[in-house]
């Protein structure tokens, strides 16, 4: 993860010292970091913004314009919505302007949006939803929609939303004799203005997954921790992998990210097996107490853990519109998660 630290702090006249301080790390820290010796951790380029009067975006090298990664898995109840909104709320906080895409014909994502609004604004949630039935992701790509109007939006919630309804289900079939089907959504959402967008996928592989993975940059693959949800990757992965050679060679990377950890014995089992059969598509990290699913320290030579998402009310509670993720005390773990499964995404 490349900066440009040092011209901020040129900029804004302070020493290395004085931004340590302001930030409040060490100031041999500091320098590393600025210096680009070792990659700042999200929390501490967060701070050091801070300390800048700028935002964490501000300070990172630009990469591409847009950046595109997809939530993708056969099985259904694996925290694909759940991962998506909150990577999208994520990088909404470090200064990205962040854009959901609803692929799937369930429409959860769209659903939640307008939840999250009616706990807010019950005239403006039931206006969103008429602008959702008139305009969406559906709609845009039979050109009976321009894109600007199919973005959701509110003050209150950070990220845009390209919405879908219950008539999505039809795509597949409406499409099937067009020419290029495959990149007939890339090309819709070409226009769109965004550094992030984020996609949402069904649980089985049909048309709506090739239009998700002929945008992809990187295929995040959320596995809930049961034994049972292993048995699908093999295919998953073959699939994704399909996409890059025929239909999308700028896929760079597939992420597995194990999701609703706990302590049980089934969710070590499963974490095992996908560390001797899946490593090379795992984030670690030496950070036992963030984590670890054993209840007890370590007492044998292990150095690394599988970067996951623990399970937690936090998460419902989010989801549900009641709170947002805690930053400290105890109830951060899952932010913190978060935080160091997108910090491996970025460039």
């Amino acid at each position: 993860m490349q900066t440009k630290i040092e011209s901020f702090r040129k900029q804004a006249g302070l020493s290395q010292a004085d931004v340590a301080k302001k930030a409040a790390m060490p100031r041999q820290q500091y320098k590393r970091i600025e210096n680009n010796e070792v990659s700042p951790t999200l929390n501490s380029l967060q701070r050091i913004a801070g300390a800048l009067g700028c935002s964490a975006k501000d300070l990172l090298i630009e990469a591409k314009k847009r950046s595109t990664w997809v939530l993708v898995n056969l099985k259904g109840g694996v925290g694909k919505t759940t991962q998506t909104i909150i990577i999208a709320q994520l990088l909404s906080e470090l200064g990205y302007k962040t854009v959901i895409l609803d692929n799937d014909p369930q429409a959860s994502i769209t659903g939640i949006f307008i939840k999250w609004l009616l706990l807010h604004d019950e005239k403006q949630a039931a206006e969103i939803h008429k602008q959702v039935l008139k305009h969406n992701i559906y709609t845009l790509m039979k050109g009976d929609s321009v894109l600007s109007d199919c973005l959701l939006k509110n003050d209150k919630i950070p990220f845009q939303v390209i919405g879908a309804t219950e008539k999505f289900k039809d795509a597949p079939t409406f499409f099937q004799d067009t020419p290029g089907k495959d990149n007939l959504q890339k090309i819709k959402l070409s226009s769109l203005d965004c550094d992030f967008l984020i996609i949402d996928t069904p649980g089985t592989f049909n048309a709506n997954i090739n239009w998700s993975l002929a945008q992809a940059d990187q295929v995040i693959v959320p596995i809930e921790t049961d034994i049972l949800s292993i048995d699908p990757l093999p295919e998953v992965i073959a699939r994704i992998n399909q996409a890059k050679t025929y239909l999308n060679p700028e896929i760079s990377s597939i992420h597995l990210l194990p999701n609703k950890l706990d302590y049980t014995t089934v969710c070590r089992l499963t974490l095992d097996a996908l560390n001797q059969e899946y490593r090379s598509y795992l984030f670690y990290s030496d950070n036992e107490d963030l984590f670890s699913v054993d209840d007890k320290k370590a007492e044998n030579s292990q150095t690394e853990w599988i970067v996951g998402v623990h399970n937690s009310a936090v998460v419902s509670n989010f989801i549900a519109g009641l709170q947002p993720l805690p930053k400290k005390g105890k109830s951060a773990r899952i932010y913190q998660q978060c935080m160091t499964f997108i910090e491996r995404l970025l460039p």
